[in-house]
Parts: C-alpha cells; structure tokens; sequence
C-alpha cells in the first residue's frame, strides 16, 4: 500500500472505487468524488496554468533513478487530481513500465511508446507462457526486456527466436535455477539475430551460442554462471570474436564461464594482433576455471589508462605455482600510486590507484597464508611490479601483523613516502630486521593494542622515519567500507580525520 500525500491509497488490485486504481481509465462524479479531489484544486500549482504538454513532460521526469519500484510513479501522479489523470492517461511514456503486475493496466495506455518489460518467474502472478504471449506481439517497440525464469520455463524463450526487436537496447535474461546442473539452454539466435541497437547484454545461468549474432556493437557485456560445450581454446576463440565485434565495450564482466574439456597447451606464445578498446571502463575476470581463457584476454585487449581491471582468481589454483599461468600480465600497472593489500580475510586482496584517485587495479589472488608474508608479497611483486607506488596501506585483522614482509615492500617500491597499518591486535616488528631506507612516514591506523615501547622499537628500526597513530573508527566497528577504503587508508595531515 502506497498512501500519496492527498492522503489517496494506492493498492494494485484494488482501483475500481478510486481515482488511483489498476483501472486507471474509470471515472467517477458525485459529490465525493468532488470533495476527494477539493484540496488538489485548491493547491497552489494549479493557479499557474501550465499547459498540458509541460505537465507531461514534468511527468515523465518525474520518477527518480534509483526508484524501487518505478511502475508506481504513474499511480502515485493519477492518484493526485482529476486533471493530472486526464494528463496522465495522455501521456503514454508513463505507461511503459510492463511487468505482470501493470501488463493490463498499462499496456494499453502505453499506445506506440518505447516499452520496458520486466518478467520474474518467483512472483507467480502470470504464467511465462501468458506473459509472452500478450506482449510479443508489440516487441518492436521494447526497449529493454529483463526475464528471469525457471529452468524449465527456458523452451518457452523459442517465442523470441523469430519475432522483431528493431529498438531493443537492453536485454538481461537469467534463470533462478542457479545449480549449473540444470544450466537452461537455447539453440537458438533470439531475434533472428537482429537487433541493430542492443548496447547492453546480459546473461545469467542461460546457454545461448556465443557464435550468435546478437553479440555485436554491444557496450556492456555481462556472462555469469555459463556452460559452453567445446574446450576451453573453443572458448576463448569465441570470447575474443565477441570482443573484436564489440570495439566500443565500456564494460566486460565474465564470471564463471567454464567447459569440460581442456586442451593441452604448447609453448604460451602472444597473439600477433591486439583489440584496442579505447572506451573500456570495467573489465572483470572472476573465477574463470581455465587459465587459457584468463591469459588470451589478458594478452589480446589493449586496455586504456584508465580501465579498471577486476581480477578473481579461481577457487581451485594454487597460488605458488598457477598465479601467473592465470593472470600473465595486468594492465597499468605503472600507472598505479597507491596500493592496498587486504589480509583479513580468506582470499587475499590488492587495490590500487592513479594520481587522481581513480581505481586501476581489483584482484583477489587466492588463500596465500601458508606461504608466510614475506614469501607471499615477494612473489606477488616479482609476478606483477609496481614501480612508481608512493602510498601503501596494508589492513591485517588476522594472526599478527605482516612486519616481517616490510623490508620485502620498501625494497620493491623505492617511491614509497608514506606505509599506513590497520590492525587491531599486536604489532610486532620482525627480530633482527632492519627498516633503513624505509617510508619517511609510518602511519597506524586505528593499531589501538600499539604501546609507546612499540613505537620506540619501531623508531629504532627505521630512525628516519615519522611514525604516528591515527583513530579513525570507534572499537567496534571491524570493517571498512569499499567506498570509503581509499580515503580511509591514506589519512591526509595528522588530525584530518582523527586523532594523532
């Protein structure tokens, strides 16, 4: 129930008695009805004498972006006055928001307007099978069509094999069925293969033929969850035609795209020729199963400076031996300045940035905690160097903290002016260590177990070095937001944002 500030409920299945109903074309005279809307003819808007025509556009802006649920926005504006409904009922573009909630309402209404369709098979108001068949006879005039459905609904997708979708811009289908056992699949080209102005694709737990034609011109590319017969090198070859086809893709996000079939590899060998994708802005490997895969796209995209790459290595490698088989090379890296290395949780983490605090770098390169700090941040930086880093930060809530890897990092990173340290147990530095020609500056964050003898013995190891506390968070609170890591990590001047 939605209650708009005339005080008129709004309530899907029940709009027969209302001006704000479902059934939205009734009208109603009486004195009630003329005391229910007596206070909207009173307010002051409609001594302005806007016309129509700006009514409706102020209408169709009306909803805002991150609206919920955006079906109810020409509800709520019907619901105000009698003559903001004769508007409404008017003005199609507000109508063209169809799920199976507003599919007889609204469809009518929306008359030749650009139609947003929306379908999820857990709502169980109406059949898939009711539900195409009641609005595939207007695709083309779809601008987005987002479909999650049950894996044994998939067959009834055929429905889409044929029909016309000339202004389709964006399409996401997926299954509820996660289990990739009962992977829905489709031998089909949706849309015959034509959709001249689809931008934006995505693919959930749904097996459509990566030779399809529908992967072309794209500008966002989403795959999830996705079985692909063939062997991995089949795979690969597929995944780069869809990028050679897709020369102006701002985002790329592939997760969990697999095959059972690997090919053995000979010597690894560099493809002659790289795709330049001058407007990448996101691109995201998340536990991709064959190495192959991870490594051609890797070698075969030129990326620009400022893509950030999102890496995730499997779940099942191992990091001492298979890490470079699986990201040979990450883009960038000289470009990075500042740099967080994660280690509270399972997986470890790196995140880095360019000197305008643009993130560059996201990877998780898998549980490394057996190998020990030192060894670990040694192979990591030999594998990928990051020579002109300036900032570190390193957030350690398990075990103690990694001191015995410091000499290991200020020798990699001879730009180092400024190390920041967030741990909330002990600090230990490693006996016998010496800090010289470390960072001119140290700083704690929110170390609270930290003593003065601990500064002391820190001082003493690195002489030269500005070592300082800084609280930035109350006792309780363990993690750290994603937004609010990079200004959190490297504080500023000492009393910026806490306490020195």
């Amino acid at each position: 129930m939605v209650t708009t500030r005339a005080g008129v409920g709004v309530e899907c299945g029940c709009l027969s008695q209302s001006p704000m109903t479902l059934d939205i074309g009734a009208d109603s005279s009486g004195s009630e009805d003329a005391t229910r809307f007596l206070p909207s003819r009173l307010a002051p808007i409609h001594r302005l004498r806007i016309p129509d025509d700006i009514f409706s556009m102020i209408f169709e802006l009306a909803v805002p972006a991150d609206w919920k649920d955006k079906w109810l926005a020409p509800l709520t504006i019907a619901a105000v006055s009698r003559s903001w409904r004769r508007i409404a009922l008017a003005t199609p573009r507000l109508w063209t928001r169809i799920n199976s909630r507003t599919l007889s309402a609204f469809l009518p209404h929306a008359k030749l307007a650009p139609l947003e369709i929306g379908y999820e098979c857990f709502l169980r108001r109406e059949s898939l099978r009711d539900f195409l068949s009641r609005v595939t006879p207007c695709s083309d005039q779809w601008r987005r069509l987002e479909l999650i459905v049950k894996a044994a609904e998939t067959p009834l997708l055929s429905h889409l094999a044929n029909i016309p979708a000339t202004k389709l811009e964006c399409l996401e289908i997926g299954s509820q069925d996660e289990y990739l056992g009962m992977q829905p699949k489709l031998d089909l080209d949706l849309f015959s293969g034509f959709t001249p102005r689809l931008r934006e694709l995505e693919l959930d737990t749904i097996r459509i033929p990566l030779t399809s034609p529908i992967f072309h011109s794209l500008i966002r590319l989403r795959l999830s969850d996705i079985y692909v017969e063939g062997t991995d090198e089949d795979l690969s070859h597929q995944l780069l035609r869809i990028v050679n086809a897709c020369p102006n893709l701002e985002v790329l996000y592939l997760r969990n795209l697999y095959t059972h079939i690997s090919v053995d590899e000979g010597p690894d060998s560099s493809p002659a020729l790289r795709t330049f994708l001058p407007f990448l802005r996101t691109f995201t490997l998340k536990h991709i199963q064959h190495p192959r895969v991870t490594r051609m796209l890797l070698e075969s995209i030129q990326f620009p400076p400022t893509a950030q790459v999102k890496l995730y290595a499997h779940y099942e490698h191992d990091f001492d031996t298979e890490l470079r088989h699986y990201f040979p090379s990450i883009p960038n890296l000289d470009l990075i300045k500042s740099l967080f290395i994660d280690w509270t949780c399972f997986n470890r983490i790196m995140r880095g940035w360019d000197c305008n605090d643009n993130e560059l770098l996201t990877m998780d390169y898998g549980n490394a905690a057996a190998l020990g700090a030192a060894r670990e941040m040694r192979l990591v930086l030999q594998n990928y160097p990051m020579p002109n880093i300036t900032r570190l930060a390193i957030q350690n809530n398990e075990g103690e903290p990694p001191a015995d890897c410091l000499t290991t990092i200020f020798s990699n990173f001879s730009l180092l002016t400024d190390v920041s340290v967030v741990f909330r147990g002990r600090f230990y530095p490693a006996d016998g260590q010496s800090l010289e020609g470390g960072p001119p500056a140290l700083t704690l964050v929110d170390c609270e177990y930290i003593d003065d003898s601990i500064i002391i013995e820190l001082r003493s190891l690195n002489p030269s070095a500005t070592i300082r506390r800084v609280l930035r968070r109350s006792p309780e609170e363990h993690f750290i937001e994603d937004s609010d890591k990079h200004h959190y990590l490297f504080p500023g001047r000492p009393n910026e944002d806490g306490t020195e």
